[in-house]
C-alpha cells in the first residue's frame, strides 16, 4: 500500500503578534523521593482516563468524523515502494507489555530515549533499560517504586529524555490520587540509567487536586520544562488551564540529590494561560533539544474540538537568571480538524486517534536552514474521513517560521499515534505511526527523508516494523470500546541517537488478544537510519551562557566552536544584541581553533536590565547562532567585600597558622574595617595584623596541646559604620606526629611449604614522616616472616614461608611498627592447609573368575585439599597368564581395570595392588582376584509339563529338554522307567542333542492311579535323570440296577436285593442309595465297596422309594 507525502499550505512567514513575557504565578520547593527495589512485574493498575478541553463536544466532532468516512478504494495490501528509511543494525525487538504490568494499565503510552550506551523505555506501569547494541532487557521495575511515589498515588503518562548538555536523562510523569497530586521528575546521576534503585534523582511536586495531566518533557541549558493541562479531581474533572513548568537542572557532575530543588509554574485557575488570539491554550509541548539550545521552544496547537483551527502557539524560555516565559505568538498553518476513530478487522470497536494535540518536539539544529528546527506532529483528519498525521518543522528563530510541513496519509488506511524526530545530522528526519483500517490489524510504521527529498515530502516506502496479533477490544477499563473508542496510546517516542549520524530511534505499541476485558498490548523498541550523513560542519556555545556586570565593568564568555564531519575551515564571529553603551568584542574574532574569547564592556550609560546577545559565525556558505545573557546591574552604593586566603589551614595541635585577609573596595569606598574571628576551638585565639585595615591583614591563629583535632570553621567578621560583611576559612587541627599500621588482605590461606605476601601499609598523621621498623610474632610450626623494605615509610611487603612439617591450622600473626618512642600493632590471619593430595579406592574389593576369563574393577581418584593433578595407574601381583590395562590411564576421576585370564592361568586366590603416581604423590590399594578352574563339559535334564493326566488305553506326550554346559556336544540317550502295566515310553529323536518328544500310551487295562516316570539319559559315562508325573484315569460303563422282587413291595415284606452291572478298567467299587420321599437320599450299607449287590428292608412305611 502505498502512502504518499503531500506538502500542505504555506507555512507561517511571522508570529501574529508581538512577543511579550509572561508572568510566573509562584515558585514551589520540591520532595526529594526514594525510590524502593522491587525488580520483575508491576503491580497492576489502571490509568488515568483520557482527559480533554471539551470532553462531549469531541464525542461528538468524532462522531461527525466518523460519518464522514468513506470506504476505501480496493488497494494492494503492503506497499511495493522501494524503501529509503532501514532498520539501524536490525534494532527492532520486543519492548515491555501488558503482561509485564499485570495486564492492568492501558494504554501503555510508550516512549524512550536513547544515550551513549543505553537504551530506556518508559510505559504507564514501567521503566526498562536496554543494551543499545542488541536491545537487550537488562532491567525493570514498575514506575512507583521507581520514583518512590508516596503511598497510594499511582504513576502515569511517563516521559523520558536524553539531554546531551547535562550528560544524563532526564524524566517527567504524574501521581494521581484523589486530592492527593503530584507532578514527578528526575533525572540519572550520571550518563549511566542502569541502576534503578540507586542511580536516579526523583522529586515530586504537590498539587492537591489538580491533576497536571498530560506531562509534556522538554529542556535547555538552564531548565527542564514542563508543559501540562489542569483538571480539577474535587469537581468532575473540568479543565481549567494549561500549565509550563520551569525547574532548574542539576549543575554539571552532582550526582548526589542533595541540592535543593524549586519549580516555577506561570499559570492558574486565576493566571490562565492563553493563545495570542484570546483563547485557552492546551497541550504545551516542550522541545526535547538534542543539541546545545540555550533557550527551549514550546509549541501547543489550538484546541480543535469546537471547531477546526489553523494555529499553533509558540512560546520560549529564557534564563535571567531565573526563568522567564515569553509568549511569541501564533503560527499559521494548514487547517486541521478531529480524526475518526480507526476501525478494525473482525469488530465493531474503534481505535482513539486522539483530539489533534502535538505529542512531542524534538530540536536540532538544521544546517540546510542556518538555524536551530523544531520537528513535532499530529493527527488529524484526513481524506475519506480517514485520519491521516501532519508533520512540521518549525524555525521560530527565522522569518519564516516554519520551513516544511507534510503529511503521513493512505488511501486505504488510518494513520495515527506518530512521533518525528530529526537526526544529529539535522536536516533529515524519521516518523514513527500506527497504521490500520477495517481490513488490517493495526501495524507500527515507518519513514524517513534526508536534505535532498523534496520540501514537505518522506522519501517513497514504509518499514514495517511490527503487526498486532488481534483487534483492540478492551472493555474493562473506563468504559473502553463500549461507547468510547477504545484507548491506544497518548503518544510514542522518537529520539535521535546522539553518537550515529542519520539514525533516529523510536518506540511504539502493538495489540493482542483480550484478557479477561483487559487489553494485552506490547511495544517494540527501533532504530531506523535515514541515510543521510554529517557532513563538514560546526555548532556554536557559550560558557557561561549568562553573565551579570556592574554598569561601567566588563566581562566575558568562552565561545566554543564545536566542529563536526572534519569540518576545518575558519570561522568569523560577530554579535547582535548588545544593549546600547556596551561593546563587544572577540579575541581571536576569526578562529581556526575550538574557542574564542568574547569581551562585553558597559560605560556608564549602558541601560540596566537583562539582553541576549546574538553570536554569529560565519565559514564559508554555513552560518551558525548562539546567544548569551547580559545582566547589567546598577552600581552598587561604596561597600567592600572580605576574602581570605587560603581557603584551609592544616596545624598540629600546639602550633598556629596565617590566614591573608583582604579587603576588596566597591564603588569608592574608602573606609577602615576593624576585623574579628569567631568559632574558634578551645585553646585556639585568632590576632589581626594590621587591625583595623583598609586593604589586607595577617590572621594569626594558635592553638594549644589540648585543642580538639578536627575541622573547623572560623568565620572572620569586618565591620565599617555600619557595614558589615563576612568570610569564613576552614582551621584542620591534627594531633602530633604518629602512624597506624594496616595490613592487606586480612587473611591468607596456603598449603604446607608454600608462601603468601601481606602489604603492611604505614599511614602518617599528624604529619608524622619517620620510619618505621616492622617485626612479625605469633610466628609456630616452621612459620617464618621477612619484611621488604624494613624499615619503611610508607608500605612493605611481609613474606611468609610454612614448611612440608608445618601444622594444618589458623595461626594469627601479629605485626609490631616500632619508631622511636612510638609502637602500634595490627595483625593477619594465615590459614595452613594439607598440601594437595590424592587417595584411591576400588569396588567391588573381589572378584572371582573361571580360567580364560575376566573381571573388572571401578577405580576412583578422590582429590583432597585442592589437588588437580593427573594420576597414572599400574597393577602388581597379577598371576601368570593374566594382564591389568585401566580405561582412561591417566586419570584426574575414575578409572576401569579389566583383568583377564587364560586356559593356563594357575586357579587359585590372588592379591592385586593397585598404583597411582602424580608426580611425587604415590598411593596404593589392594583387591582380591579368585581363578577357578574351568568346568568340564556336561549336561541336565528336564521335562515338562511336569504332570499329565491319560485316560486307559489314551497316549500322552513330554518335552524332555537336554541342556549342555561347559562345551558339552555330546548326544544322550533317552529311556524311561517306572511305567505301569500295559504302558510303554517311546523318544524322539532318540538319542537327543536338544530336545526330544517323550510318547507314552496306555492300554484299557492300565490300572488307574498317580506314577511317577523316571526319565534316564545316558552319553558316554554321563548319566542324568529328570522325572514327570503321569496320572491314568479309568475308563467305566453305566451301570444298571435290577431287585430280587418287583415292586410294589408290602411294608415290611423283608429284605429285597439289588444288584449292578457294569465294570470300570482297572477294578470296580459300587455306591448303593436309596431316596425317601420325605427325607431325602441314604446309603444302603457303608457305602463304596467291590460288591455289586446290597440288601435294603422293605419294611419301610408306605411310600414311593427310589434306587
Amino acid at each position: 500500500m502505498a502512502i504518499p507525502n503531500i506538502a500542505t499550505a504555506a507555512p507561517g512567514t511571522s508570529f501574529s503578534s508581538s512577543s511579550h513575557v509572561v508572568p510566573a504565578v509562584g515558585l514551589v520547593k520540591a520532595t526529594v523521593l526514594s525510590a524502593s527495589s522491587n525488580p520483575g512485574k508491576a503491580k497492576a493498575s489502571k490509568s488515568l482516563p483520557a482527559k480533554f478541553m471539551h470532553p462531549d463536544a469531541l464525542r461528538t466532532a468524532k462522531l461527525n468524523a466518523a460519518a464522514a468516512s468513506k470506504p476505501p478504494p480496493s488497494q494492494p495490501a503492503t506497499s511495493t515502494a522501494p524503501t529509503a528509511a532501514a532498520l539501524f543494525n536490525g534494532l527492532n525487538q520486543p519492548g515491555l507489555s501488558a503482561a509485564d504490568g499485570g495486564s492492568g494499565a492501558t494504554p501503555p503510552d510508550s516512549t524512550g530515549a536513547i544515550g551513549p550506551t543505553r537504551y530506556v523505555e518508559m510505559v504507564n506501569q514501567m521503566v526498562g533499560i536496554y543494551d543499545r547494541t542488541n536491545l537487550s532487557l537488562l532491567s525493570r521495575t514498575d514506575l512507583a517504586s521507581f520514583v518512590g511515589a508516596p503511598a497510594g498515588v499511582t504513576t502515569s503518562d511517563p516521559q523520558i529524555q536524553w539531554d546531551p548538555q547535562a550528560n544524563r536523562f532526564l524524566y517527567a510523569e504524574i501521581g494521581f490520587a484523589t486530592g492527593n497530586n503530584y507532578i514527578v521528575f528526575g533525572w540519572t546521576k550520571t550518563a549511566d540509567p542502569s541502576d534503578l534503585a540507586n542511580g536516579w534523582c526523583h522529586y515530586g511536586i504537590f498539587t492537591g487536586h489538580n491533576i497536571e495531566d498530560y506531562p509534556k518533557l522538554g529542556h535547555d541549558a538552564h531548565f527542564l520544562i514542563v508543559g501540562s493541562n489542569v483538571y480539577d479531581d474535587g469537581a468532575g474533572f473540568p479543565f481549567i488551564t494549561a500549565n509550563i513548568w520551569a525547574i532548574p537542572k542539576p549543575a554539571a557532575n552532582d550526582s548526589t540529590c542533595g541540592s535543593a530543588v524549586s519549580a516555577t509554574y506561570f499559570a492558574d485557575a486565576t493566571h490562565l494561560l492563553k493563545n495570542t488570539d484570546g483563547t485557552l491554550a492546551f497541550t504545551p509541548v516542550p522541545a526535547n533539544a538534542s543539541d546545545n539550545v540555550t533557550n527551549d521552544y514550546i509549541f501547543g496547537a489550538h484546541d480543535s474540538t469546537l471547531t477546526a483551527q489553523s494555529k499553533v502557539m509558540v512560546w520560549h524560555m529564557t534564563a535571567q537568571p531565573g526563568p522567564v516565559l515569553v509568549a511569541d505568538g501564533d503560527v499559521s498553518v494548514g487547517t486541521f480538524a478531529i480524526p475518526a476513530s480507526a476501525p478494525q478487522p473482525g469488530t465493531s470497536y474503534q481505535v482513539d486517534t486522539l483530539d489533534g494535540r502535538l505529542t512531542q518536539v524534538v530540536a536540532h539544529f538544521d544546517p540546510k536552514v542556518g538555524a536551530e528546527a523544531f520537528w513535532t506532529q499530529h493527527t488529524i483528519a484526513g481524506s475519506g474521513g480517514r485520519s491521516m498525521v501532519r508533520w512540521y518543522e518549525f524555525t521560530p528563530s527565522l522569518t519564516a517560521k516554519i520551513a516544511q510541513t507534510g503529511q503521513v496519509s493512505s488511501p486505504t488506511d488510518f494513520i495515527w499515534n506518530a512521533a518525528i524526530s530529526p537526526s544529529i545530522v539535522g536536516s533529515d528526519a524519521a516518523i514513527f505511526y500506527n497504521r490500520g483500517s477495517a481490513s488490517q490489524l493495526a501495524v507500527i510504521g515507518a519513514q524517513s527523508r534526508t536534505s535532498s527529498t523534496p520540501s514537505g515530502a518522506m522519501d517513497p516506502g514504509e518499514v514495517l516494523l511490527g503487526t498486532s496479533s488481534a483487534a483492540d477490544q478492551e472493555n474493562a477499563f473506563q468504559g473502553n470500546c463500549t461507547p468510547n473508542p477504545c484507548r491506544w496510546g497518548d503518544y510514542s517516542g522518537a529520539s535521535p541517537d546522539p553518537s550515529n549520524a542519520g539514525v533516529v530511534w523510536g518506540s511504539n505499541q502493538l495489540m493482542g488478544p483480550v484478557f479477561f476485558g483487559y487489553a494485552q498490548w506490547t511495544t517494540r523498541n527501533f532504530a531506523i537510519t535515514t541515510g543521510a550523513s554529517a557532513g563538514p560542519d560546526f555548532s556554536l556555545s557559550t560558557t557561561p551562557t549568562s553573565q551579570t556586570v556592574i554598569v561601567g565593568n566588563t566581562t566575558t564568555y568562552t565561545v566554543n566552536i564545536n566542529r563536526t564531519g572534519g569540518f576545518t575551515g575558519t570561522v568569523a564571529l560577530s554579535s547582535s544584541g548588545a544593549p546600547a553603551g556596551a561593546s563587544a568584542t572577540f579575541n581571536p574574532s576569526s578562529v581556526t581553533g575550538s574557542s574564542s574569547t568574547l569581551t562585553v564592556t558597559t560605560s556608564s550609560s549602558t541601560a540596566t536590565g537583562s539582553s541576549v546577545i546574538t553570536i554569529t559565525g560565519t565559514s564559508g556558505s554555513l552560518t551558525r547562532t548562539t546567544t548569551a545573557t547580559l545582566v547589567v546591574q546598577p552600581v552598587p552604593p561604596p561597600d567592600y567585600s572580605l576574602s581570605a586566603s587560603p581557603s584551609s589551614q592544616t596545624v598540629t595541635q600546639g602550633f598556629g597558622a596565617s590566614y591573608t585577609v583582604s579587603v576588596t573596595r566597591i564603588s569608592g569606598f574608602a573606609g577602615s574595617v576593624t576585623l574579628g574571628a569567631s568559632g574558634l576551638p578551645g585553646g585556639a585565639g585568632a590576632t589581626f595584623s594590621p587591625n583595623p585595615t583598609n586593604s589586607s591583614s595577617t590572621m594569626s591563629v594558635t592553638t594549644s596541646a589540648t585543642t580538639p583535632a578536627a575541622t573547623y570553621t572560623l568565620t572572620i567578621t569586618g565591620v565599617s559604620g555600619s557595614l558589615s560583611h563576612a568570610t569564613s576559612v576552614s582551621l584542620v587541627v591534627q594531633p602530633p606526629p604518629d602512624f597506624s599500621l594496616s595490613a592487606s588482605p586480612s587473611s591468607r590461606t596456603v598449603t604446607q611449604g608454600i608462601g603468601a605476601s601481606y602489604t603492611v601499609s604505614v599511614t602518617p598523621s599528624g604529619g608524622f614522616a619517620g620510619s618505621v621498623t616492622l617485626s612479625a610474632g605469633g610466628l609456630l610450626g616452621g612459620v617464618g616472616a621477612t619484611f621488604s623494605p624494613n624499615p619503611t615509610t610508607a608500605s612493605s611487603t611481609m613474606s611468609v614461608t610454612t614448611s612440608a612439617t608445618t601444622p594444618v591450622g589458623t595461626y594469627t600473626i601479629t605485626i609490631t611498627g616500632i619508631s622511636g618512642s612510638l609502637s602500634h600493632t595490627t595483625s593477619v590471619t594465615l590459614v595452613v592447609q594439607q598440601a594437595p593430595d590424592f587417595s584411591l579406592s576400588a569396588s567391588p574389593p573381589s572378584q572371582t573368575v573361571t580360567q580364560g576369563n575376566g573381571a573388572g574393577y571401578n577405580l576412583s581418584v578422590t582429590p583432597i585439599a585442592g589437588f588437580a593433578g593427573s594420576v597414572t595407574l599400574s597393577a602388581g601381583g597379577v598371576p601368570s597368564g593374566a594382564s591389568a590395562t585401566f580405561s582412561p590411564n591417566p586419570t584426574s576421576g575414575s578409572s576401569a581395570m579389566f583383568v583377564s585370564t587364560s586356559a593356563t592361568t594357575p586357579t587359585g586366590t590372588y592379591t592385586l595392588s593397585i598404583t597411582g603416581t602424580s608426580g611425587t604423590l604415590t598411593h596404593t590399594i589392594n583387591v582380591t582376584l579368585v581363578v577357578q578352574p574351568a568346568p568340564t563339559p556336561d549336561y541336565s535334564l528336564s521335562a515338562s509339563p511336569s504332570s499329565q493326566s491319560v485316560t486307559q488305553g489314551q497316549g500322552v506326550a513330554y518335552t524332555v529338554n537336554v541342556a549342555p554346559t561347559a562345551g558339552f556336544a555330546g548326544s544322550v540317550t533317552l529311556s524311561a522307567s517306572g511305567l505301569p502295566s500295559g504302558a510303554a515310553a517311546t523318544f524322539s529323536p532318540n538319542p537327543a542333542t536338544a530336545t526330544s518328544t517323550m510318547s507314552i500310551t496306555t492300554s484299557a487295562s492300565t490300572p488307574f492311579g498317580t506314577y511317577v516316570v523316571t526319565i534316564n539319559g545316558v552319553s558316554g559315562s554321563l548319566s542324568h535323570a529328570a522325572t514327570v508325573t503321569l496320572v491314568v484315569v479309568g475308563s467305566c460303563n453305566t451301570p444298571t440296577l435290577t431287585t430280587s422282587a418287583p415292586s410294589p413291595y408290602p411294608s415290611g415284606s423283608g429284605p429285597i436285593q439289588l444288584t449292578a452291572s457294569g465294570q470300570c478298567g482297572g477294578g470296580t467299587e459300587f455306591w448303593f442309595l436309596y431316596k425317601d420321599p420325605s427325607t431325602g437320599w441314604h446309603t444302603i450299607g457303608s457305602g463304596y465297596s467291590t460288591s455289586n449287590t446290597a440288601i435294603w428292608n422293605a419294611d419301610y412305611r408306605a411310600g414311593g422309594y427310589t434306587f
